[in-house]
């Protein structure tokens, strides 16, 4: 029997290695189930609703995390639920803004609200 569905995004931020970015600490993973506090937190400011995450920096900032697939659709990321999980993610079901707040939510808050993540475009 499956629980219920978390969905996995990756994002990379740009890092100018500023000091501030410096001084942000790297996080190797913390999951809901040994830290349910800062998850509660996060949910409670942002909307962000997180199984787990992990947090590098090198080249980029460079974020993994599990979405909980409810606050995907309140968040305006997945735009209508699906039991088809290929429906569920597809390119057209997926507000691709709304996908880069919602990481941007999470990687800030994650980090202690540095605010230094910012979603760019890709140029094609």
């Amino acid at each position: 029997m499956r629980g219920k569905l978390a969905i996995g995004i990756t994002a990379n931020f740009i890092n100018n290695k500023t000091p501030a970015e410096e001084r942000v600490p790297e996080i190797s993973g913390v999951a809901y189930i040994f830290n349910q506090s800062f998850f509660k937190e996060m949910y409670a400011k942002t909307g962000v609703d997180l199984e787990n995450i992990v947090y590098y920096k090198d080249d980029t900032h460079y974020f993994v995390m599990c979405a909980k697939k409810q606050s995907l659709l309140d968040m305006g990321v997945i735009l209508q639920d699906n039991e088809d999980v290929s429906q569920l993610l597809s390119s057209q079901n997926v507000d691709q803004e709304a996908l880069c707040r919602y990481a941007q939510a999470a990687a800030d808050f994650a980090t202690n609200g540095i605010h230094l993540f910012i979603c760019a475009r890709e140029s094609h």
